[in-house]
C-alpha cells in the first residue's frame, strides 16, 4: 500500500502549520505589547489601603495587619508585582497637630517582597504585616486609649511593578500616601 502523501507534502504541510503558530503567536503578543505603554500610567491610581488593624494580642507580638489592593486596571498581561514597602505614623482624627510616630522617629515600618504576576484587569489582596516593638505598643495603646475611635494611621505606600523591560530600566515605582481609620483587635 502506498502513502498518499510523500515525504515532501509532509515537510510543507509541517512548514504551513508551524508558519500558522507562529504568525498567532507574533499577533497575540503584539496586541499584548500594544497595551503595554497605554497601561503604565493607570497604575498610579489602581492600588491603596483597605484596613489597617492593630492586633493588640497577649499571646502574640503585637502588629499591624495593613490589607493591600493592587489591581492590574489594563489588558495588558506581562505585569508583576514584586515589592510593597509601607511606613505608619498616626494622628487623631487625621488631625497632624496630634501626632504618634510623627516621621521619622520610630515608624512602624514594613516591607514584602514578592514575585506574583498581575493579570489583565485582576485584582490582588495582601495583608501586610508590621510587627512592633514594645515601645511602640505601649505608645499605641495609649494613643489609641486616649483617642478611642478616632486615631487614623497616614500611610506612605511604595510598590514596585516590573515588566519585560526590568533589565533595562529597573521596576516602575508607585507611590501613595493614604489616610486610613484605625481599627483594634485585642485578641487574647
Amino acid at each position: 500500500m502506498r502513502n498518499l502523501y510523500g515525504r515532501r507534502e509532509i515537510i510543507a504541510f509541517a512548514f504551513v502549520i508551524l508558519s500558522l503558530v507562529s504568525a498567532l503567536y507574533i499577533t497575540t503578543s503584539t496586541v499584548n505589547y500594544l497595551h503595554f505603554f497605554a497601561s503604565l500610567p493607570k497604575f498610579q491610581n489602581s492600588f491603596g489601603i483597605e484596613r489597617l488593624t492593630f492586633v493588640n494580642s497577649s499571646l502574640n507580638q503585637p502588629r499591624l495587619n495593613i490589607l493591600v489592593n493592587v489591581t492590574n486596571p489594563s489588558d495588558y498581561s506581562g505585569f508583576e508585582l514584586t515589592q510593597i514597602q509601607l511606613a505608619i505614623y498616626f494622628s487623631w482624627a487625621g488631625n497632624n497637630s496630634i501626632m504618634l510616630f510623627r516621621p521619622p522617629e520610630n515608624q512602624p515600618n514594613a516591607t514584602e517582597l514578592f514575585q506574583t504576576s498581575l493579570p489583565p484587569n485582576a485584582v490582588y489582596l495582601v495583608t501586610i504585616v508590621a510587627a512592633l516593638s514594645s515601645n511602640q505598643t505601649s505608645y499605641l495603646r495609649l494613643f489609641e486609649t486616649k483617642y478611642p475611635n478616632a486615631v487614623f494611621g497616614n500611610i506612605s505606600m511604595r510598590i514596585d511593578i516590573t515588566t519585560f523591560l526590568n533589565t533595562v530600566t529597573g521596576s516602575n515605582p508607585y507611590y501613595l500616601t493614604q489616610y486610613v481609620p484605625l481599627t483594634v483587635n485585642s485578641a487574647s
